[in-house]
Protein backbone atom coordinates (compact mmCIF):
# COMPACT_ATOMS: atom_id res chain seq x y z
CA UNK A 1 0.00 0.00 0.00
CA UNK A 2 3.06 2.32 0.49
CA UNK A 3 4.28 2.03 -3.26
CA UNK A 4 0.94 4.58 -4.98
CA UNK A 5 1.45 7.08 -2.12
CA UNK A 6 4.97 7.76 -2.92
CA UNK A 7 4.35 7.58 -6.39
CA UNK A 8 1.89 10.16 -6.18
CA UNK A 9 4.19 12.65 -4.38
CA UNK A 10 6.54 12.04 -6.54
CA UNK A 11 4.52 12.79 -9.84
CA UNK A 12 3.56 16.19 -7.62
CA UNK A 13 7.00 16.89 -7.13
CA UNK A 14 8.44 16.84 -10.92
CA UNK A 15 5.32 18.94 -12.12
CA UNK A 16 6.08 21.26 -9.48
CA UNK A 17 9.90 21.69 -11.26
CA UNK A 18 8.62 22.08 -14.32
CA UNK A 19 6.40 25.08 -13.95
CA UNK A 20 9.22 26.66 -11.94
CA UNK A 21 11.61 26.29 -15.01
CA UNK A 22 9.03 26.96 -18.10
CA UNK A 23 7.27 30.04 -15.95
CA UNK A 24 7.99 34.01 -16.29
CA UNK A 25 11.40 35.58 -14.80
CA UNK A 26 11.74 37.71 -12.42
CA UNK A 27 12.21 41.29 -13.00
CA UNK A 28 15.68 41.07 -11.84
CA UNK A 29 16.29 38.11 -13.92
CA UNK A 30 17.56 39.69 -17.17
CA UNK A 31 21.26 39.02 -17.34
CA UNK A 32 20.54 37.35 -20.63
CA UNK A 33 17.65 38.59 -22.16
CA UNK A 34 17.28 42.04 -22.98
CA UNK A 35 13.89 44.24 -22.02
CA UNK A 36 11.71 45.60 -24.61
CA UNK A 37 13.03 48.40 -27.01
CA UNK A 38 16.94 47.67 -25.61
CA UNK A 39 19.94 47.71 -27.52
CA UNK A 40 20.65 44.12 -27.65
CA UNK A 41 24.48 45.29 -28.03
CA UNK A 42 25.02 48.70 -26.50
CA UNK A 43 29.02 48.75 -26.14
CA UNK A 44 31.28 51.12 -24.08
CA UNK A 45 29.23 54.03 -22.73
CA UNK A 46 30.01 57.63 -24.56
CA UNK A 47 32.66 59.47 -22.55
CA UNK A 48 34.08 62.87 -22.07
CA UNK A 49 33.78 65.29 -25.28
CA UNK A 50 37.72 65.32 -26.79
CA UNK A 51 39.02 69.18 -25.89
CA UNK A 52 38.49 71.62 -28.44
CA UNK A 53 41.84 73.10 -29.95
CA UNK A 54 42.17 76.84 -28.97
CA UNK A 55 44.21 79.89 -29.01
CA UNK A 56 44.15 83.10 -26.89
CA UNK A 57 46.12 86.03 -27.01
CA UNK A 58 47.23 88.50 -24.69
CA UNK A 59 49.39 91.73 -24.24
CA UNK A 60 52.21 92.64 -21.33
CA UNK A 61 50.92 96.64 -21.35
CA UNK A 62 47.26 96.56 -21.33
CA UNK A 63 47.01 100.05 -20.48
CA UNK A 64 50.63 102.10 -21.38
CA UNK A 65 51.23 105.92 -20.83
CA UNK A 66 53.76 107.60 -22.89
CA UNK A 67 54.51 111.10 -24.79
CA UNK A 68 55.03 112.11 -28.03
CA UNK A 69 57.74 111.23 -30.58
CA UNK A 70 58.02 108.10 -28.21
CA UNK A 71 58.96 104.14 -29.33
CA UNK A 72 57.13 101.76 -27.34
CA UNK A 73 57.35 98.19 -26.93
CA UNK A 74 54.49 95.79 -26.76
CA UNK A 75 54.92 91.90 -25.91
CA UNK A 76 51.71 90.17 -27.60
CA UNK A 77 51.65 86.24 -26.49
CA UNK A 78 49.71 83.48 -28.04
CA UNK A 79 48.65 80.62 -25.98
CA UNK A 80 47.24 77.38 -27.26
CA UNK A 81 45.38 74.79 -25.61
CA UNK A 82 43.25 71.43 -26.38
CA UNK A 83 46.09 70.14 -28.27
CA UNK A 84 46.40 73.61 -30.64
CA UNK A 85 49.65 73.78 -32.08
CA UNK A 86 50.30 75.51 -35.30
CA UNK A 87 50.95 79.06 -37.29
CA UNK A 88 49.30 81.84 -35.48
CA UNK A 89 49.52 85.37 -37.74
CA UNK A 90 48.97 88.77 -35.85
CA UNK A 91 48.30 92.18 -37.00
CA UNK A 92 47.29 96.02 -35.50
CA UNK A 93 45.77 98.63 -35.73
CA UNK A 94 45.46 102.07 -33.91
CA UNK A 95 42.17 103.95 -33.29
CA UNK A 96 40.56 107.13 -31.18
CA UNK A 97 38.25 106.42 -29.22
CA UNK A 98 35.49 107.46 -31.74
CA UNK A 99 37.06 104.76 -33.66
CA UNK A 100 39.14 106.47 -36.40
CA UNK A 101 42.29 105.56 -37.43
CA UNK A 102 44.81 107.22 -35.87
CA UNK A 103 46.96 109.09 -38.58
CA UNK A 104 50.77 108.11 -38.46
CA UNK A 105 50.77 105.84 -35.67
CA UNK A 106 52.71 102.93 -36.96
CA UNK A 107 52.53 99.63 -35.24
CA UNK A 108 55.09 96.77 -36.83
CA UNK A 109 55.89 92.90 -35.45
CA UNK A 110 58.96 91.61 -35.07
CA UNK A 111 57.16 88.50 -36.35
CA UNK A 112 53.98 88.95 -37.82
CA UNK A 113 53.72 84.59 -37.74
CA UNK A 114 54.51 83.22 -34.69
CA UNK A 115 54.53 79.37 -34.14
CA UNK A 116 52.83 78.09 -31.35
CA UNK A 117 53.70 74.90 -29.80
CA UNK A 118 51.04 72.00 -28.85
CA UNK A 119 49.52 73.63 -25.88
CA UNK A 120 52.87 76.06 -25.75
CA UNK A 121 53.12 79.92 -26.06
CA UNK A 122 54.98 81.72 -28.80
CA UNK A 123 55.18 85.62 -28.41
CA UNK A 124 56.49 88.84 -30.98
CA UNK A 125 56.79 92.44 -30.08
CA UNK A 126 55.10 95.04 -31.30
CA UNK A 127 57.04 98.69 -32.13
CA UNK A 128 54.41 101.38 -31.56
CA UNK A 129 55.73 104.88 -33.16
CA UNK A 130 53.43 108.02 -31.84
CA UNK A 131 54.02 111.28 -34.05
CA UNK A 132 55.48 114.31 -32.73
CA UNK A 133 52.52 116.12 -33.91
CA UNK A 134 49.66 113.63 -33.36
CA UNK A 135 45.86 115.26 -32.97
CA UNK A 136 45.00 113.34 -30.39
CA UNK A 137 46.51 111.92 -27.02
CA UNK A 138 44.48 108.92 -26.35
CA UNK A 139 44.06 105.73 -28.73
CA UNK A 140 43.44 101.94 -28.38
CA UNK A 141 45.71 99.53 -29.89
CA UNK A 142 44.14 96.29 -31.21
CA UNK A 143 46.06 93.10 -31.66
CA UNK A 144 44.58 90.80 -33.75
CA UNK A 145 45.54 87.13 -34.50
CA UNK A 146 44.64 84.77 -37.18
CA UNK A 147 44.65 80.67 -36.88
CA UNK A 148 43.51 77.33 -37.47
CA UNK A 149 41.51 77.93 -34.18
CA UNK A 150 39.61 80.95 -35.59
CA UNK A 151 40.11 85.06 -34.13
CA UNK A 152 41.26 86.40 -31.27
CA UNK A 153 42.19 90.00 -30.36
CA UNK A 154 43.70 91.60 -27.49
CA UNK A 155 43.80 95.58 -27.29
CA UNK A 156 46.48 97.93 -25.00
CA UNK A 157 44.88 101.90 -23.91
CA UNK A 158 47.36 104.27 -24.62
CA UNK A 159 47.27 107.54 -22.88
CA UNK A 160 50.05 110.53 -24.23
CA UNK A 161 51.42 113.58 -22.42
CA UNK A 162 50.96 116.18 -24.78
CA UNK A 163 55.09 116.76 -24.29
CA UNK A 164 57.84 116.07 -26.39
CA UNK A 165 61.15 115.18 -25.16
CA UNK A 166 64.69 115.15 -26.31
CA UNK A 167 67.37 113.80 -24.21
CA UNK A 168 70.61 115.31 -24.42
CA UNK A 169 73.76 112.92 -24.01
CA UNK A 170 77.45 113.78 -23.82
CA UNK A 171 80.41 111.99 -26.17
CA UNK A 172 83.78 113.50 -25.51
CA UNK A 173 82.39 116.84 -24.21
CA UNK A 174 80.15 117.05 -27.00
CA UNK A 175 76.43 116.92 -27.33
CA UNK A 176 74.85 114.03 -29.10
CA UNK A 177 72.22 114.49 -31.21
CA UNK A 178 69.13 112.92 -32.97
CA UNK A 179 68.49 111.97 -36.27
CA UNK A 180 68.54 115.87 -38.28
CA UNK A 181 65.16 116.95 -39.64
CA UNK A 182 62.31 118.91 -39.12
CA UNK A 183 60.15 117.71 -36.42
CA UNK A 184 56.16 118.97 -36.47
CA UNK A 185 54.86 120.36 -33.15
CA UNK A 186 51.30 121.32 -32.68
CA UNK A 187 50.53 124.89 -30.77
CA UNK A 188 50.23 123.79 -27.02
CA UNK A 189 53.09 121.32 -27.08
CA UNK A 190 55.79 121.24 -24.50
CA UNK A 191 59.46 120.96 -25.82
CA UNK A 192 62.02 119.19 -23.55
CA UNK A 193 65.65 119.21 -23.56
CA UNK A 194 66.93 117.02 -20.48
CA UNK A 195 70.65 117.34 -19.97
CA UNK A 196 71.19 113.55 -19.91
CA UNK A 197 75.14 114.36 -18.59
CA UNK A 198 76.39 113.19 -14.92
CA UNK A 199 78.46 117.08 -15.42
CA UNK A 200 78.37 119.45 -17.18
CA UNK A 201 75.65 122.04 -18.12
CA UNK A 202 74.04 122.04 -21.38
CA UNK A 203 72.69 125.46 -23.25
CA UNK A 204 70.07 125.23 -25.92
CA UNK A 205 70.49 127.42 -29.18
CA UNK A 206 67.75 129.34 -30.79
CA UNK A 207 66.93 132.63 -32.29
CA UNK A 208 67.02 134.81 -29.45
CA UNK A 209 63.75 136.51 -30.94
CA UNK A 210 60.65 134.57 -29.48
CA UNK A 211 58.92 133.08 -32.08
CA UNK A 212 56.60 130.83 -31.90
CA UNK A 213 56.82 129.74 -28.29
CA UNK A 214 60.02 128.77 -29.07
CA UNK A 215 63.62 131.12 -27.77
CA UNK A 216 67.31 130.76 -26.95
CA UNK A 217 67.86 129.16 -23.66
CA UNK A 218 69.65 131.66 -21.29
CA UNK A 219 73.06 131.15 -19.86
CA UNK A 220 74.19 129.16 -18.04
CA UNK A 221 71.90 126.35 -19.28
CA UNK A 222 70.68 123.65 -17.59
CA UNK A 223 72.40 121.30 -14.73
CA UNK A 224 73.16 117.61 -15.22
CA UNK A 225 69.50 116.26 -14.93
CA UNK A 226 67.49 119.49 -15.19
CA UNK A 227 65.66 120.42 -18.44
CA UNK A 228 64.93 123.44 -20.81
CA UNK A 229 61.01 123.25 -21.36
CA UNK A 230 59.40 125.63 -23.67
CA UNK A 231 55.27 125.16 -24.25
CA UNK A 232 54.71 126.27 -28.57
CA UNK A 233 51.95 128.88 -29.25
CA UNK A 234 50.62 131.41 -31.55
CA UNK A 235 52.19 134.84 -31.51
CA UNK A 236 51.08 138.09 -30.28
CA UNK A 237 49.58 138.74 -33.77
CA UNK A 238 47.27 135.41 -33.26
CA UNK A 239 49.41 133.50 -35.72
CA UNK A 240 52.00 130.97 -36.68
CA UNK A 241 55.69 132.02 -37.98
CA UNK A 242 54.95 128.93 -40.53
CA UNK A 243 58.73 128.97 -40.52
CA UNK A 244 61.01 125.99 -38.72
CA UNK A 245 63.14 126.46 -35.58
CA UNK A 246 66.26 125.18 -35.93
CA UNK A 247 68.46 124.27 -32.91
CA UNK A 248 71.26 122.87 -31.25
CA UNK A 249 73.63 122.40 -28.30
CA UNK A 250 75.28 126.19 -27.81
CA UNK A 251 77.16 125.32 -25.33
CA UNK A 252 79.30 122.65 -25.33
CA UNK A 253 78.87 122.52 -28.85
CA UNK A 254 79.14 121.29 -31.49
CA UNK A 255 77.07 123.92 -33.70
CA UNK A 256 74.95 121.63 -36.44
CA UNK A 257 73.49 124.63 -38.19
CA UNK A 258 69.98 124.02 -39.06
CA UNK A 259 70.31 120.04 -39.55
CA UNK A 260 67.57 119.76 -36.56
CA UNK A 261 64.24 121.96 -36.52
CA UNK A 262 61.25 121.90 -34.87
CA UNK A 263 58.11 123.47 -37.14
CA UNK A 264 54.76 124.55 -35.02
CA UNK A 265 51.59 123.97 -36.61
CA UNK A 266 47.91 124.21 -35.83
Amino acid sequence: MRFPILATALSLSLAGCLVGNVGPRGSGDDDDVPGPGSDPDPGPGPGPDPATPSVTISVDQTALSTELLTTNLVTVTARGSGGFSGPVTLSASVVDPGGAAMPRWTVAFDNATINVPQDGTAAAVATLKIPSDSSGLAATVRFDASSSAGPQTASSAINVANQMTYSITLNNGQCVYPAAGVQNVRVGTKVRWVNRDAAARVTIHMDRTKRDGLVHQDDPGSAPGAAYELVTAVNDDGQLSGAPMSWYCHAPGPDTGSAHQLKVVP
